[in-house]
């Protein structure tokens, strides 16, 4: 703003200079057509006669005094002009001053008010602060009273699972006796060798059709299964198939497949082993799809604990 007020004067001062030049220039171009109009009425009266130069002489009377009644005019109109100039930067000198005193006032609210927001910031954080700190409180004692029900259903599931794999061991001891010993083992028999190839039929037929042969969770009737319900097989099982399950599982561990003095040869011979040459499973030469990497014959890797923390159980039982 001071470089435009500066700027304004420095126009205002020539403006002036161009008005006093213009006046100047007016008052010689006047002065020179006075002396001009002087030499004419010398001439007109040297040419004409005494009695014009009197003429000649009001005449010039005349002009001269609208000569200076025009010089007194502009003058004043000069005059004119220059006050209205000086009122016009006046004002805009107020005016300046008022536009700088609004600002450093625009300043100061603004920086009051500035303040005024730190000020509410500074506590709004404080608050937040005090908030935090007592959510963290409660969420550390919610992670305490969870750790510690936690580590209670902890204790209460690890009996629960003592519970169910002393349960599940017994189970998998009967139903193993079961399953595996068949009919001979429910009637109380003395048996042989029959009694692998019953355990064998049950193995591949669950490996076959994806279910056991026998199955209920009530122990009486899986025993009454097993002595008396005939095996049923899915359609999509072929005929050699369900030759091979159901030779191995005859009831009757005589007429069982594998049961007479061939004893597995009679197994072998089988037509759903008919593509299979046992000299060379004998001899190791066949290439088997999955082959278990193990270090040595007791590497127990590919069976679940489930099975392997299991205790050894003889059976059938001593006499």
């Amino acid at each position: 703003m001071l470089v435009l007020v500066v700027l304004v004067e420095g126009l205002l001062v020539m403006v002036v200079l161009v008005v006093l030049v213009v006046v100047l220039l007016v008052m010689v171009v006047l002065v020179v057509l006075v002396e001009v109009l002087l030499v004419m009425v010398v001439l007109v009266v040297l040419v004409e006669v005494l009695l014009v130069m009197v003429v000649l002489v009001v005449l010039v009377e005349v002009l001269l005094v609208m000569v200076v009644l025009v010089v007194l005019v502009v003058v004043l109109l000069v005059m004119v002009v220059l006050v209205v100039l000086v009122v016009v930067l006046l004002v805009m000198v107020v005016l300046v001053v008022l536009v700088e005193v609004l600002l450093v006032m625009v300043v100061l609210v603004v920086l009051v008010e500035v303040l005024l927001v730190m000020v509410v910031l500074v506590v709004l954080v404080e608050v937040l602060l005090v908030m935090v700190v007592l959510v963290v409180l409660v969420e550390v004692l919610l992670v305490m009273v969870v750790l510690v029900v936690l580590v209670v259903v902890l204790l209460v599931v690890l009996v629960l699972l003592v519970l169910l794999v002393v349960l599940g061991m017994l189970v998998v001891v009967v139903l193993g006796l079961v399953l595996g010993g068949g009919h001979g083992v429910l009637e109380d028999n003395d048996y042989g060798r029959a009694v692998d190839w019953w355990g064998l039929g049950v193995v591949m037929y669950e490996m076959m059709c994806g279910r056991l042969p026998f199955y209920n969770q009530d122990h009486e009737k899986l025993f009454e299964l097993i002595l008396m319900e005939d095996i049923k097989f899915p359609r999509t099982l072929s005929a050699d198939a369900k030759s091979l399950l159901s030779g191995l599982l005859i009831k009757d561990p005589n007429k069982r497949l594998g049961g007479g003095p061939d004893d597995a040869k009679e197994i072998m011979r089988h037509s759903f082993f008919a593509a299979v040459d046992w000299q060379d499973v004998y001899d190791k030469k066949l290439i088997p799809p999955f082959k278990p990497q193990v270090s040595s014959e007791t590497d127990t890797r590919y069976f679940d604990e489930e099975f392997t923390a299991q205790t050894i159980t003889i059976t059938p039982p001593e006499k």
